[in-house]
């Protein structure tokens, strides 16, 4: 960060005095700064309540550089947005002016933007073309001198070794037109600083936790003595729900993943569920669908279309029927190692939806076995001694099962479906229904989820005489029976967690009649499904093909259907939405990921990610410009470029897959101090997101 900014003790984020809508919040450059300065420290008085003769009733937020001594949290942004809409603790790291003026906030989640964009150390200009830069204000913006010109820089060229307590690593960077590159250039009449923001996460295992968890939910509350019981427990804690926690009954149905949940969590997609030509050609694209075409033993369930069957709702549903007439398989394999250290199948369970055992077979691998895997399979060289059950004759049992009403059950069950060579469109995932407390891509065992949620223990035998695959399926099964049980938000983040826009219904709407009580309403807007996820506790959403689509459904929800036919008159109060096309560009989407050997995704050009970034910066000006007078707009990362710690976790996971099963000079993957101090690395450069600020 510049010497400018150092010198700054003090800036605000307000309109004018009057909050007028479309007006910019006034800017402070490093040559009107010390005239300015004490004009700013009497606006701190103000805020904090001491006497002034004119004092604007108008919202704003206030921060002095003294008070900030550690990097600002994802979540202290959350807590921020609350403070400002509903009740909470008053933040620390910035002063509010006026809160009971702040009529809306519109919080936006850019992941892709990010800090070395805005300093220089990612090129997003040729040098010969950015003329607009000062060449002697290198801490301003840095001359990105590494990599090749004409695309993105590489991670390890703009990844930062500075210590966490360095300023530049938690104080804001005063934004400047004449030295932003062009495509942010429209940030800086809307903003005034750019703020480090820390995703939550883990140093210890190099971890980066949901950024949409983080933002879009908070802990509830526990007492001193639950704290005592958590700590002294052993093994996964019993659950612990919110008070105001009630079950409700929901048919299986309603659980089957979608396809961007099966394509995030690594299924092959059944030809039933591609829709369309750009469907089919991202779903082949992909390398392990490669892979498949290139194997005649792959086999897909006999259901040409899907459209047959629609999702009742979980109020008509009888109190005895969770299935809905389907017919419910859960299933679990093992497997050994065999041939090209590939995978292959050698016992499969199917238990009924009633638990009765449907098959349970032990299976000879075509390929010769090289490792029995015995202390995870519980398969041994005396087991299969007789066995003559084939992949293909499996294959020919199941495809008379799965008909065009059963639906599977099962715990990652794509590593499952990929051992038999087969797919299948009517997915219930427990690792996905039962989604990790701290957010993909981390996802719970088995193992843990049935202590936890069944209370009892499986898998003992697992590092000895390993698995039993009949015992798991029928722990997948009983998982699956309670969650319809218990609706939804069971043995989710919202169970033991509550929705900022829960907590924001419970404060009522400003201005009503008297003895009306209606509480403030949110919305989210994203690409896709946003309903079945994080949007389920908001009073509205709705899905989008593309950015600009976001766009013009943040307008809906900001100011309201013009007829009132979705979204009422004068909008909501919180609206949180996502613009996803930086983050495909780049990579950062889970869904982006390649599943090679741990190389870096291709790189972007200069000139496209320039043009993104463009219009990604066009979107978020758009929007401001439509909000009304009092608003707080938010623009957040969520983290730091995270392809280099998930490919590093990637390798890690593959080493210790293969560490246990192979000699040292046999594995494809080595793992040293080296590749460990780079995922610590990687993790600090994930967590250091940004985020920007201001009050119209």
């Amino acid at each position: 960060m510049g010497s400018d900014n150092r010198k700054r003790s003090f800036d605000e984020y307000s309109g004018n005095e009057e909050c007028a809508e479309g007006d910019r919040s006034p800017k402070m450059t490093k040559r009107s700064h010390k005239k300015h300065r004490g004009a700013r420290e009497r606006s701190t008085e103000a805020a904090s309540g001491s006497p002034r003769s004119a004092v604007s009733n108008k919202p704003g937020l206030h921060f002095a550089q003294h008070r900030i001594n550690s990097s600002v949290k994802l979540t202290d942004l959350r807590d921020l947005i609350l403070y400002c809409l509903a009740d909470g603790v008053a933040p620390s790291w910035i002063s509010v002016q006026n809160k009971n003026q702040f009529r809306k906030a519109v919080v936006l989640f850019v992941p892709g933007l990010e800090k070395a964009m805005f300093d220089g150390t990612l090129q997003l200009v040729s040098k010969k073309d950015n003329t607009t830069t000062d060449p002697t204000n290198h801490e301003s913006f840095q001359d990105a001198s590494n990599g090749a010109e004409g695309e993105e820089a590489d991670w390890t060229t703009i990844s930062r070794n500075k210590s966490s307590t360095d300023p530049d690593n938690y104080l804001p960077m005063s934004l400047n037109e004449e030295i932003l590159p062009s495509p942010l250039k429209i940030l800086a009449t809307i903003f005034q600083d750019l703020w480090p923001i820390r995703a939550s996460g883990d140093d210890r295992y190099s971890k980066v936790h949901s950024p949409l968890h983080s933002m879009l939910q908070r802990s509830v509350q526990e007492s001193p003595e639950d704290k005592v019981k958590q700590r002294n427990a052993k093994g996964a804690k019993p659950v612990k729900v919110k008070d105001d926690f009630s079950a409700k009954k929901t048919p299986i149905t309603q659980f089957i993943a979608t396809v961007e949940e099966l394509r995030d969590n690594g299924y092959l997609i059944h030809p039933a569920l591609l829709l369309d030509d750009s469907d089919r050609q991202h779903e082949f694209q992909r390398p392990e669908r490669q892979v498949a075409a290139s194997s005649t033993g792959w086999k897909d369930s006999n259901i040409e279309s899907t459209s047959e069957h629609v999702k009742v709702d979980a109020d008509d549903v009888s109190t005895d029927d969770m299935t809905e007439g389907r017919t419910v398989y859960a299933v679990d394999c093992e497997m050994c190692i065999v041939g090209d250290e590939e995978y292959a199948l050698t016992r499969i369970s199917v238990l009924s939806w009633d638990g009765t055992i449907v098959m349970d077979e032990l299976v000879k691998p075509d390929k010769p076995i090289i490792n029995y895997l015995t202390q995870y399979s519980g398969i041994s060289k005396e087991m299969l001694k007789d066995v003559e059950l084939t992949l293909a004759e499996v294959q020919q049992r199941l495809m008379k099962l799965l008909t065009q009403d059963t639906i599977l059950v099962g715990h990652s069950l794509d590593s499952d479906l990929k051992a038999l060579q087969m797919t299948h469109p009517y997915i219930v995932d427990t690792s996905i229904i039962y989604p990790h407390p701290r957010g993909p891509p981390m996802k719970s065992s088995l193992k843990w989820l049935t202590q936890r949620y069944l209370g009892r223990e499986i898998q003992k035998g697992h590092g000895s005489i390993g698995h039993d695959s009949a015992e798991d399926a029928r722990a997948c099964l009983d998982l699956v029976r309670l969650k319809c049980e218990k609706g939804k938000q069971w043995g989710t983040p919202e169970a033991v967690h509550e929705s900022i826009f829960k907590v924001l219904s419970k404060k009522a709407k400003s201005g009503q009649p008297s003895g009306m009580t209606d509480g403030k309403e949110g919305a989210i807007v994203d690409l896709g499904n946003p309903e079945r996820n994080f949007g389920q506790q908001a009073a509205y959403s709705i899905g989008c093909k593309d950015d600009d689509g976001v766009v013009e459904a943040v307008r809906k929800c900001v100011l309201g259907d013009s007829d009132g036919e979705y979204i009422p008159g004068g909008g909501v109060e919180l609206t949180w939405a996502r613009l996803r096309e930086l983050d495909y560009l780049r990579g950062w989407a889970n869904n982006n990921r390649t599943d090679n050997q741990y190389t870096r995704n291709e790189k972007p050009s200069m000139a496209d990610l320039a043009a993104v970034v463009s219009k990604t910066s066009d979107r978020i000006a758009a929007i401001r410009n439509f909000l009304p007078p009092c608003t707080l707009l938010i623009v957040y990362s969520g983290t730091g470029d995270p392809r280099e710690l998930g490919r590093l976790q990637d390798m890690e996971r593959q080493y210790k897959k293969e560490y246990t099963i192979k000699k040292w000079d046999e594995l494809s993957v080595k793992w040293t101090d080296t590749e460990a101090q780079a995922l610590k690395k990687a993790c600090q450069v994930a967590r250091s997101g940004i985020g920007l600020m201001c009050v119209t």
